[in-house]
């Protein structure tokens, strides 16, 4: 890792920690740490000269309160593409997954923030399947144990499949998602580039 690379990936885990400890306890993320994570993944972006991928990332973040605009965005995705020769795909494919959480409700704000500047700031910007990978097996992890074993874990995890998206979601499993976004930076911003380099 470089000393350029080092400073942002020091900064947002930083971040990341602090807002996952203020999720533990108060289930509340602080705004500066959702706000300087987003404010870092775009300086990230800038200082890289990604404009496409600022630009990308600055529309993500517009449209993601949906209705017409959050389908213009999935339109220029399919126009812009091909035009970048796929440079473009993991950031892009992460921000729409990360915007489409949130406008769904699956994401809250703060939730929302951290994943957006973890996305931007990643590199190889993959960061995406770790974050969905980290989140699902948290997600398992706390239904196994609120549902008294693998046998109420896989009853849970169907309740909450059938479920999914019709509010008012009484099956939802309610955990501190700071720490699971805390533990994929870690994973995506630390160890895999740290595995590159054997």
């Amino acid at each position: 890792m470089s000393e350029q690379t080092v400073f942002p990936a020091l900064l947002a885990t930083l971040l990341l920690g602090w807002a996952a400890l203020a999720d533990l306890e108060r289930r509340r993320i602080p705004r500066p740490a959702g706000y300087g994570l987003l404010l870092l993944g775009a300086g990230t972006l800038a200082l890289d000269r990604c404009w496409l991928g600022l630009a990308c990332f600055l529309l993500t973040l517009w449209c993601t309160r949906g209705g017409a605009w959050w389908r213009l965005l999935v339109v220029g995705l399919a126009v812009s593409l091909p035009a970048a020769g796929g440079r473009l795909l993991p950031l892009w494919t992460g921000l729409l997954a990360v915007g489409e959480a949130f406008r769904r409700g699956w994401l809250g704000g703060g939730d929302a923030q951290l994943a957006f500047g973890l996305v931007a700031l990643a590199p190889g910007r993959w960061v995406v399947l770790v974050l969905a990978a980290v989140t699902v097996l948290a997600g398992v992890l706390v239904m196994v144990a609120r549902g008294g074993g693998l046998a109420g874990g896989w009853t849970r995890m169907l309740a909450v499949s059938r479920m999914l998206g019709q509010p008012p979601d009484g099956e939802a499993v309610r955990s501190p998602y700071a720490v699971v976004v805390l533990a994929a930076g870690v994973l995506a911003l630390w160890v895999l580039p740290g595995l590159a380099v054997w």
